[in-house]
């Protein structure tokens, strides 16, 4: 590296895996390589959990250093993809429409997101086409083709970096209460007098898991039972305000999450 005199790019897919550990070896690794001379450049890709992670607190030395690129999807250009990737694999003077109905390209627009997403719904509706000899692809085979679940909780945080293993290690709970969570089995806690379940208490109780450790109060002093319960709590009060007798002025201190 350093005889060639030539700039090295090191790309890292599925970065946000990655330990504290291991990023911070990385960080040595460039500064070694800079004192002999060398120039070395680390491009780190992965889910928006890896851009949360260098905002860290702890992770500061390796954050501050580097320049993060979000890709949020393709946004408004999504109908207009879809239009160029079926021109570019269509045979000259095909008409797309001939093989794809614009009402089911504007299903896959409306909930899809990302290439990778389109690229492969697009075959899998074309098999189920094929095997049902229908000719063009309807919106009702689309809706047959995406899972029922693809937009719940578990898979968008999928998406996101957020595996189950991951969301317990970091609220400190065991993986089968955030399976019950993400599936919407874990009962609410009770007020501490009354044994009833309480908006106002429960508002209490996710004030002191939104403060860091150390403080005289937080993770390290609430059971890992409470820091999901109270969480599930406010993640259903956000979601329906109009049922929970949370104000907004509440609701707009909870920026832990």
């Amino acid at each position: 590296m350093v005889r060639s005199g030539k700039p090295v790019a090191l790309f890292i897919d599925e970065a946000h895996d990655l330990h504290g550990r291991t990023l911070n070896g990385l960080k040595r690794l460039m500064e070694v390589v800079g004192r002999g001379g060398g120039n070395l450049s680390v491009v780190l890709i992965g889910h928006p959990k890896l851009r949360n992670d260098l905002r860290r607190p702890t992770m500061e030395e390796i954050g501050h250093r580097t320049d993060v690129l979000a890709f949020e999807g393709l946004g408004e250009d999504t109908r207009a993809y879809l239009d160029w990737l079926l021109g570019e694999c269509a045979e000259d003077g095909i008409d797309v429409e001939t093989l794809i109905e614009p009402a089911a390209l504007d299903l896959m627009a409306m909930r899809l997101n990302t290439p990778l997403q389109f690229a492969e719904h697009l075959d899998r509706a074309f098999e189920a086409g094929f095997r049902m000899g229908q000719k063009p692809i309807t919106a009702d085979i689309v809706t047959t083709v995406l899972a029922p679940d693809f937009d719940d909780l578990e898979p968008r945080l999928t998406r996101q970096g957020y595996s189950a293993k991951v969301l317990a290690e970091q609220f400190h709970a065991r993986p089968a209460e955030i399976r019950r969570f993400l599936n919407g089995q874990l009962d609410p806690g009770p007020h501490p007098g009354t044994g009833r379940p309480d908006a106002c208490c429960r508002a209490r109780a996710v004030t002191p898991i939104l403060q860091s450790p150390g403080t005289g109060s937080g993770l390290n002093n609430v059971s890992p039972s409470q820091t999901i319960r109270a969480r599930s709590q406010l993640f259903r009060a956000k979601a329906d305000p109009q049922s929970q007798s949370l104000t907004r002025k509440e609701l707009s201190g909870f920026k832990g999450l």
